[in-house]
């Protein structure tokens, strides 16, 4: 009975104790219920909707997330994974692939310590901006994968994350404005596997490699561009070092050859190894390289190997990609790679590589790519290489190689070939020799550019697989296909600066272009309205040729994906409805010498996104309407309207473009006030030849990075205000024309990059500032014409060395001429006249260099040009203009005028003697002297001015004979000697007896033709008998002229009657004869015909436009 008792009691205790257990267990249990049936734990939910509550979310990434009832379960939640058993929150992925589809901002909330059973934690690519570092991520202790990279927080790391002890999963790269002092919080992260912190500013730490080789399970390493430097111990020892990393990425660091010696530990999982980017690096430091015998990934490119690249690379045999690019290798390349049977991908671009390309390449047979640009490479394309079955891709581009295509079109395999920047000749049919068809259906990007390739262009949609093909900047040569054969999916074509002729092919074939670029070629004839069914095409540049004809909305109708529309210096016009609108919206315009007008084009009124527009000498005679200035267009950067007839009063600039660059205005009819631009974009700025009146106050709101301003010959009044010293990277100033008065500003000094100052015909007055001796650059230098004085400040010559223009003619300069003018060793032209200048003329003329011999410069440029920058990246040459008076009239030179060398002091109140000195000028061109006192005789060398074109010596004291040498002067065609005291004959030659009368007027004692005074002992010359040798002589010489006629009568029949009998008997050769004769007329038709079209347009341009 005690026994019943004490089974039965027993059995209430293990009851109750059961019942205990299931208490116990019963919320989880619950839970699990609920959460098989409403989802996540309602604590944790309300933790991610706090969560979502810190963050903005205005792309509606997280619109999912929501108290609703149809939202109650957070499992399903955009991001949120919960365990199936228990419904915990395990894993929380927010990480975007790209910021255009949108990213969450606002700060990271402590309300995520709700998820303790977090396992998995993304957040890349979002943008924290300035949020603090979210530190209590260290207490989710069961965190295996932590991704926080790229989402912009700040703050600073030390043991926050000591806790995480079964992570192996930690990203936290892009994150520079993290503070890493040291790398100490990682130190408790014993199952790291993967370990990235690119990007961010580890330069503090000194003990990187120390903390990397505490990790003994970390397989990937990637420290790329972290500023790292080699500040790490001296001992780098391999006791606890990690064995079982296979990738390590170091790039785009500080890092030198000592840093690398432990990477030697890891030569038995190294796989993927990355260097590049470092700086000094040698071969020798490399060694440890062929102990990585199973590494099949290597970067070396960047690190500034120099020499001969080493045969140690043959042991490595395992490599399936090397990249030795951009280094300063030499020698050949060496026949080592031959035993790297494995290797895949091998670049050795952007070095000094010299000799041929070897055969060796031939054995490497699971080579599929090749880059071998920007080198010395010569010869010509190994034969070998058709046997390459394995090539996909072959850079060869920017070489010195030679011969034709003929190797390629055997290379079946081939997908991607550049061979650009070469002397490749031949003929581009020669890829379709001897292929079978191969090269035709496997090349899918062609780039043969900058090579000297002739002939027409085939029918090129017989390459199936094509995708892109460039040919530009050969020497093709006839029309293109009247019509291609086949549909093609060719998306690139440029075929531009050829020399293709004919008429644009119908392109209806080629529907799948996005870009067709076929400018500057020699094109004639219309349109084709094909180009409209090319509904894919985003540019189209045909510019620089000599299309005519009219282009209307058929021609751009589908052309709804156009962003750039080139139809530069053509004969086009376009005609379009008033009310049509176009379906494009495009970005670039250039229709500079088309016909738009004589209305402003309506069409532009619904394009909003144009950042280049350019419709200059479009012929416009019209009012920029309202309209044009109020577009929402705050994209643009550059607008040229120049060389139209356009009038108007310009808006107010300042608050419309905010980005804009680049202005040219110039050559309209635009009146009133000059418009205000904004202070800090405006590069460049044209405004000349307008009617632009009033003040140049807005001067001082134009900002700094302004480096052309040009607006002469308007009609602006008044000082210019004093505050030249915004002006620090100008390049080009012009006020030329105007009505300015008052002194040239001080400030103007502050215009160190100054090239060119223009400021004739106003009027200046006082002394030229002597801050301007700061403008060290100077290049043209033009004051003419205004009231200046003084004295003609001797530091020109000594602070001015690239200075090829001076005139300061017409102002009121005293004084004498300095000697250190002569020091003024590239000037062209020196022009002093119309001042009060007196004394002598300086001794040292012949210093002055340009004018003594031919320098290099010359032959390359016949204009004065000073340069500027237009954009950050682009240099371009401003054309300096100048009115120069010489061979008795006053013409205004731009495109020729480095071609001139002219001294001109007239009308001064020199004295003393010319000095022999100025006939060493050997180039001079113009001599004017004229309007002074000089004395005693003309230089008896003058002979030696053999390029002398223009001579006046008028109006002075000069005494004496005139030189017989004068006589040799050959290109002489103006001289004037009057009013001298010039004695004696005039020297008999045809050049000088050619001259007026009046130019020698005024020598009382000169005599001789073209003058009527005769010279003592002159009398009429009569022609004496002709005596029996000069009739012997006619007699021997009509013999000769008998015989010599009869022989050429014989001559022509023999060769009349060869070449037609062989023509009429041959109908072959009578073919071809005849074909020869119509190719022929075709060709000069076309040649005069194009030739006649340029040289109009240039004549047009010269007479009206003088800037490059």
């Amino acid at each position: 009975m005690l026994l019943i008792k004490h089974d039965r009691s027993f059995h209430h205790l293990y009851v109750l104790i059961v019942l205990l257990l299931l208490m116990k267990l019963a919320p989880g249990f619950i839970s699990g219920v609920k959460g098989a049936t409403f989802g996540c734990i309602e604590r944790e939910r309300q933790a991610l909707l706090k969560f979502k509550e810190d963050l903005i979310d205005d792309f509606g990434l997280l619109s999912t997330w929501g108290s609703e009832e149809e939202k109650r379960d957070c499992c399903k939640w955009r991001g949120v994974r919960c365990n199936n058993r228990t419904g915990h929150v395990t894993h929380l992925d927010l990480h975007q692939e790209n910021y255009i589809n949108g990213y969450l901002t606002g700060k990271i909330s402590n309300s995520l310590l709700e998820l303790q059973h977090l396992s998995y934690l993304n957040l890349n690519r979002n943008s924290f901006e300035g949020s603090s570092f979210p530190y209590f991520i260290g207490s989710l202790k069961k965190l295996r994968y932590l991704d926080l990279s790229s989402i912009g927080i700040v703050g600073t790391l030390s043991n926050q994350f000591w806790n995480l002890s079964r992570l192996q999963y930690l990203d936290l790269s892009g994150n520079y404005y993290v503070n890493f002092t040291s790398l100490d919080f990682l130190s408790n992260l014993f199952s790291l596997e993967y370990l990235d912190l690119s990007g961010n500013n580890l330069s503090q730490v000194i003990d990187w490699i120390q903390t990397v080789k505490k990790f003994p399970f970390l397989k990937i390493l990637l420290f790329r561009n972290c500023d790292l430097s080699n500040n790490s111990p001296p001992s780098l020892s391999s006791t606890n070092s990690s064995k079982s990393l296979a990738v390590i990425d170091l790039s785009h660091n500080y890092l030198a050859s000592s840093t690398f010696n432990w990477l030697s530990n890891f030569s038995n999982n190294l796989v993927d190894l990355d260097l590049s980017y470092n700086d000094g690096v040698t071969f020798k430091s490399l060694d440890f390289l062929s102990n990585l015998f199973f590494l099949e990934h290597l970067q070396l490119s960047y690190i500034q190997l120099q020499g001969l690249i080493p045969e140690a690379f043959a042991n490595m045999i395992s490599l399936r990609t090397l990249d030795l690019s951009f280094n300063e290798l030499q020698g050949l390349i060496p026949d080592a790679f031959t035993n790297m049977t494995s290797l895949r991908t091998l670049d050795l671009s952007c070095n000094q590589l010299q000799g041929s390309i070897p055969d060796a390449f031939t054995n490497m047979t699971s080579l599929r790519t090749l880059y071998l640009s920007f080198n010395h490479l010569q010869g010509s394309i190994p034969d070998a290489f058709t046997n390459m079955t394995s090539f996909r891709t072959l850079d060869l581009s920017f070489n010195q190689l030679q011969g034709d295509l003929s190797t390629f079109g055997r290379m079946c395999s081939l997908k991607v070939l550049h061979m650009s920047g070469n002397n490749l000749t031949g003929e581009l049919s020669q890829l379709f020799q001897d292929s079978h068809g191969c090269v035709e259906s496997s090349l899918e990007i062609l780039q043969l550019d900058g090579n000297q390739l002739h002939g027409s262009v085939p029918d090129i949609t017989r390459f199936t697989s094509m995708t892109e093909l460039d040919l530009s900047r050969n020497q093709l040569n006839g029309s293109l296909p009247k019509r291609f054969s086949q549909r093609s999916e060719i998306v690139i074509l440029y075929l531009n600066d050829n020399q293709l002729t004919g008429s644009l092919a119908d392109v209806t074939m080629l529907s799948s272009l996005r870009e067709f670029v076929i400018a500057n070629n020699r094109l004639d004839g219309n349109v084709s309205e094909s180009i409209g069914s090319l509904y894919q095409l985003e540019q189209l540049d045909v510019g620089r040729n000599s299309l005519q004809g009219v282009m209307s909305e058929a021609h751009f109708s589908n052309l709804s994906k156009l962003t750039v529309l080139d139809l530069t210096d053509n004969s086009l016009a376009l005609k379009f409805e008033s009310n049509w609108a176009p379906t494009f919206q495009l970005d670039r315009i250039f229709l500079s010498s088309c016909n738009l007008g004589p209305h402003f084009p309506q069409w532009l009124r619904n394009q909003n996104n144009f950042m280049e527009l350019d419709i200059s000498g479009s012929r416009i005679s019209d009012t920029v309407p309202n309209w044009f200035w109020n577009l929402s267009n705050s994209k643009l950067q550059l607008l040229n309207l120049s060389h139209n007839k356009m009038s108007g009063i310009l808006p107010d600039f300042s608050s419309k473009y905010s980005i804009l660059r680049n202005m040219d205005l110039s050559f309209n009819q635009f009146e009133g006030p000059l418009p205000l631009f904004s202070s800090d974009t405006i590069s460049t700025l044209f405004l000349s030849n307008n009617k632009f009146s009033g003040s140049a106050s807005f001067l001082c709101n134009i900002g700094r990075n302004i480096s052309v301003l040009d607006l002469s010959n308007n009609l602006l009044t008044g000082w210019i205000p004093d505050c030249s010293m915004n002006f620090t990277r100008l390049n080009i100033l012009n006020f030329a024309s105007n009505n300015f008065s008052g002194k040239i500003p001080s400030s103007i000094g502050s215009m160190f990059h100054l090239q060119t100052l223009s400021l004739h015909n106003n009027s200046f007055v006082g002394e030229l500032p002597s801050s301007l001796r700061k403008c060290t650059s100077l290049v043209f230098l033009d004051l003419s014409s205004n009231m200046l004085r003084g004295e003609i400040p001797g530091w020109i010559g000594e602070s001015m060395p690239s200075l090829e223009v001076l005139s300061l003619q017409s102002n009121g300069f005293n004084g004498s001429i300095p000697q250190n003018l002569c020091h003024l060793s590239n000037i062209l032209i020196l022009d002093l006249s119309l001042n009060n200048i007196s004394g002598i003329i300086p001794k040292c003329l012949n210093n002055l260099t340009f004018m003594v011999r031919k320098t290099a410069s010359e032959y390359l440029n016949n204009a004065v040009s000073s340069l500027y920058s237009s954009t950050p990246d682009v240099l371009s040459a401003y054309q300096n203009k100048i009115t120069v008076g010489w061979k008795g009239r006053e013409d205004d030179y731009g495109s020729t005028l480095g071609l001139l060398r002219i001294i001109n002091f007239a009308r001064n109140k020199l004295i003393g003697e010319i000095p022999e000195e100025i006939t060493g000028l050997l180039l001079l061109l113009a001599l004017n002297l004229s309007g002074n006192n000089l004395t005693g005789e003309i230089p008896q060398k003058i002979w030696q001015l053999k390029q002398l074109e223009s001579l006046d010596l008028s109006g002075n004291q000069l005494s004496g004979v005139i030189p017989i040498t004068m006589a040799d002067l050959n290109f002489l065609a103006f001289l004037n000697l009057s009013n001298n005291h010039l004695s004696g004959r005039i020297p008999s030659s045809t050049q000088l007896q050619g001259f007026n009368a009046s130019q020698f007027t005024g020598n009382l004692a000169l005599c001789g033709k073209p003058l009527l005074q005769r010279c003592p002992g002159d009398e009429t010359n009569q022609s004496p008998p002709a005596n029996d040798d000069n009739r012997g002589k006619e007699v021997v010489a009509d013999e000769f002229m008998k015989w010599f006629c009869t022989a050429m009568g014989i001559g022509f029949s023999v060769f009349f009657w060869g070449v037609s009998g062989a023509l009429l008997l041959k109908r072959s050769w009578r073919h071809a004869y005849f074909r020869f004769l119509d190719e022929s007329w075709d060709w000069l038709y076309v040649k005069v015909a194009v030739r006649k079209a340029r040289l109009q347009r240039a004549f047009q341009w010269l007479h009206e436009h003088g800037l490059a």
